[in-house]
């Protein structure tokens, strides 16, 4: 059926996608003064998209139950990005 064929495109061309958008999106804020507010916008909704791709379409469906660390992922993923050039004024 055409919704399973579709659902197994976006499947396949989700990651390349995103990232592709991501790369644009951080180097059109180098290529405007405004690389640490890029890097950071485009990090959150790289973030906001693969949590609801993964909600929508699980990889795999025994990760779905919660184990209670998605708030610690998201903290440690906001703190240790931080660490390093990536974070400072250019």
């Amino acid at each position: 059926p055409l919704a399973s064929t579709l659902r197994l495109l976006l499947a396949c061309a989700a990651w390349p996608a995103l990232l592709a958008g991501a790369v644009a999106a951080t180097a059109f804020g180098f290529a405007h003064g405004v690389a640490i507010v890029a890097f950071n916008l485009t990090y959150l909704a790289l973030v906001l998209a693969l949590l609801a791709l993964e909600r929508w379409m699980p990889h795999e469906e025994s990760w779905q139950p919660s184990d209670k660390q998605l708030l610690l992922a998201i903290r440690w993923s906001a703190t240790a990005r931080c660490r390093g050039w990536w974070c400072s004024p250019p």
